[in-house]
């Protein structure tokens, strides 16, 4: 399961879930970024644009499509952006973020949610990939 987009008045917060992710453990959420701008070098920021949050993610189910589905779900079209990176939250920005492009990375991407049920994905626009360590 991909999620389901938080509704923006919801009385939920990130504590509230840590509580029912308890006894859920494959659960997690993303703040999805998009819309914005990855600037600076060597101190990166992720700047302007939109933040959707996705509760209930479930690893058990998640795979590369899934990705395909949160773009689809905010508003985004196939050339919308050029890469998909999460953000590891213990690494700097320009070690930190990695990709989400291939079955290997979904792999690695399941792996950390095991630890980190709160991860910051971000979509990276075609003309801003060149910041990224190895082009998204």
């Amino acid at each position: 399961m991909t999620g389901q987009v938080r509704d923006k008045n919801s009385s939920f917060d990130d504590d509230t879930y840590k509580i029912a992710y308890a006894e859920r453990k494959n659960y997690f959420n993303v703040r999805l970024h998009y819309g914005g701008e990855l600037i600076g070098n060597p101190n990166f920021s992720y700047e302007g644009g939109k933040v959707e949050v996705f509760d209930y993610c479930d690893a058990d189910t998640f795979k590369l499509d899934s990705i395909d589905v949160w773009a689809f779900r905010v508003g985004l079209h196939y050339g919308d952006f050029a890469a998909c990176v999460y953000k590891h939250l213990e690494i700097d920005w320009f070690n930190g973020l990695f990709p989400l492009k291939s079955g290997k990375n979904v792999t690695q991407f399941v792996v950390f949610t095991e630890k980190v049920k709160f991860i910051d994905v971000y979509f990276i626009k075609a003309d801003n990939t060149d910041l990224l360590r190895d082009g998204g």
